[in-house]
């Protein structure tokens, strides 16, 4: 699905549609512009999806830290989650902190991308 401009309401739809999927497991949104609000509705389909090993959130999707943190809290309580790609998304060093989190917590996270973001 990845450019397609899905957008927060977009987004909102497929969050719906993971927690009614079954066996869903991957899920490529990169350059969608979803923004907060969108990344916040999947951040409570990851927390809650059985089977997703990997979100792709990279690229021109306008992320901020609130939406960093919802992501990171829900990849760190995810039963399966294998990797977060939130690269290219402009975000500042403020965003390695809650991405420790969920590392810390997760016991299946083995890859968050966070290139070309200003963390340095």
């Amino acid at each position: 699905l990845c450019d397609n401009k899905v957008g927060a309401k977009g987004a909102d739809a497929l969050a719906q549609g993971i927690l009614q999927a079954k066996g869903f497991r991957d899920l490529d949104v990169r350059n969608n512009g979803i923004g907060p609000e969108g990344a916040k509705a999947l951040s409570i389909a990851l927390r809650q999806s059985p089977t997703l090993e990997s979100l792709n959130l990279s690229g021109t999707n306008q992320l901020d830290l609130e939406a960093v943190k919802a992501l990171s809290q829900a990849a760190g309580l995810s039963a399966n989650l294998k990797l977060l790609n939130i690269a290219h998304n402009f975000l500042g060093p403020a965003a390695v902190a809650p991405l420790q989190f969920a590392l810390a917590q997760s016991r299946t996270l083995l890859d968050v991308n966070l290139s070309s973001n200003r963390v340095d």
